[in-house]
């Protein structure tokens, strides 16, 4: 199992499109479609990530898997401080824009002073995928701490992440997910049957993690970080899966920072959609 040398080169190869746009909108609700790859971004609800498909396949869940948990949204950590989360992330309004190619999104200030822009934007240069760039400012009086937490909700698959030096940590009843090959630890969903949630840790290697749904693997490209800028109690990479496989979680963490009142910090990710036979398993 080679899949690093291949993932590289899709990291390297993307840009991001500019000129006519292509973002399509029916009140809230704003669709892209282009090349196989459909998007459906929903503005009323936080500008989350309704559904992600490429070639017909869905590579997101829907709100038939759960009624709250589906898509994919952005979060803050540690979860210790911030949950439940604040509903400016998951359930309010933003406004929106298009331009070109990028559709942005803006909420309002949340409960913490925070303020949460979306910006997802189509790669070019032979690559299927999105650009996905979130800006979190603090619009409160007091100093904030805390990291951005992606949560992409996907079907259960099977789940590729560096191995290299990593360290992995499991919840109780997941030691036996995780399967470490000679590059990458391998999480196959498709044969958990557990009426348990579980979760697994990584430290994260590389800035990379895929996930293999029938004949499509989506890579997620992230920032690398040292592990002791990671927030407390959690992993730089972890995999969540709900009870009976209903969903399973993507979820990468940034950096842990402390913005004084105006700053912000920035989380930029690629969202790559290929054929499977294109990545060397």
């Amino acid at each position: 199992m080679k899949a690093a040398p291949a993932i590289l080169l899709f990291v390297a190869l993307p840009h991001v499109m500019s000129g006519e746009g292509l973002w399509r909108n029916i009140g809230d609700t704003y669709r892209l479609n282009n090349d196989g790859l459909e998007v459906v971004v929903d503005a009323a609800k936080s500008g989350r990530v309704m559904e992600l498909n490429y070639n017909g396949v869905p590579l997101l869940t829907s709100s038939d898997a759960d009624a709250r948990f589906y898509g994919s949204t952005l979060w803050i950590s540690p979860q210790a401080s911030f949950w439940p989360e604040d509903s400016v992330f998951d359930s309010v309004e933003y406004s929106a824009t298009v331009a070109g190619h990028g559709l942005t999104l803006e909420s309002p200030s949340g409960k913490n002073g925070i303020k949460v822009s979306k910006e997802y934007r189509l790669l070019d240069g032979g690559v299927t995928g999105l650009s996905v760039r979130y800006t979190l400012t603090n619009m409160s009086d007091s100093v904030l701490s805390f990291a951005p937490w992606s949560v992409l909700r996907v079907p259960c698959g099977v789940t590729y992440f560096p191995a290299d030096g990593n360290e992995i940590k499991t919840s109780d009843g997941a030691e036996n997910f995780a399967v470490t090959g000679n590059s990458c630890v391998r999480i196959d969903q498709t044969a958990i049957d557990s009426e348990k949630a579980w979760k697994i840790f990584s430290s994260g290697k590389n800035g990379w993690l895929a996930h293999k749904q029938d004949s499509v693997m989506l890579i997620v490209c992230y920032p690398d970080i040292d592990p002791d800028e990671v927030p407390a109690g959690q992993g730089e990479v972890e995999v969540f899966g709900a009870t009976e496989g209903r969903y399973v979680e993507l979820e990468t963490h940034g950096r842990y920072k402390t913005l004084n009142p105006g700053e912000n910090m920035t989380y930029s990710m690629l969202w790559i959609a290929t054929p499977c036979q294109k990545i060397n398993q």
